[in-house]
């Protein structure tokens, strides 16, 4: 796809950049649902569900056209960048009917979610060029570098909770005890690299 980019100046004719973006994008998902549930005994019920998905973005834009700031030519910026991100969440869950104190019954419930965003090498270069058609050299005041995340995230949550209904007065009502808890981590880690042209031959296309 072609995209537009367009900052006026108070200047009538003039403007900071007029960029003209060529963009070129593939992208991928997959998912999956399941669960499974299965009574073990006349009083007990276990269940099982689990959700997953997996994606993958590829991008390449090529960024051209003239600017007019603190220098003036026409500008060529190029990025290259993928992106994938994953997500797992799974809860288990037990009931069991007690009898206590009338219909009285526990539920057990636990889970586990996953979460990845993987950047591996994200490129960009800059180059200028003091009119259009001539021959682009290496901007050493651009965006040239490449980039490197990592985010995970894990969380566990555990709870129980004890429910029962029973005859009170001339009514009836209900007694629930429980508790939960969670726990999650979460780590970052990113990296750039500032890129420097020292050969001759690479400083100009």
């Amino acid at each position: 796809r072609v995209q537009q980019e367009f900052f006026p100046t108070l200047e009538e004719g003039t403007a900071l950049y007029d960029y003209t973006t060529l963009v070129g994008s593939r992208e991928i998902s997959i998912g999956a649902i399941g669960g499974y549930s299965v009574n073990w005994t006349p009083t007990s019920r276990f269940s099982l569900k689990s959700v997953f998905t997996q994606s993958g973005d590829d991008e390449t834009r090529l960024v051209s056209g003239p600017f007019n700031q603190s220098t003036t030519g026409i500008g060529r910026i190029q990025r290259f960048q993928f992106v994938e991100r994953t997500l797992l969440n799974t809860r288990a869950t037990f009931e069991h009917k007690t009898e206590f104190l009338g219909d009285g019954r526990v539920e057990w419930d636990a889970a586990y979610a996953f979460a990845l965003r993987d950047e591996p090498d994200t490129r960009s270069t800059s180059y200028v060029a003091q009119e259009d058609g001539g021959t682009y050299f290496f901007n050493e005041a651009g965006n040239n570098n490449r980039f490197f995340s990592e985010l995970t995230d894990h969380m566990v949550q555990g709870a129980v909770k004890s429910t029962t209904q029973f005859d009170w007065l001339e009514g009836r009502a209900t007694l629930a005890l429980g508790g939960g808890g969670s726990l999650r981590t979460r780590d970052f880690a990113a990296r750039r690299f500032d890129c420097i042209c020292f050969e001759s031959k690479r400083r100009r296309i």
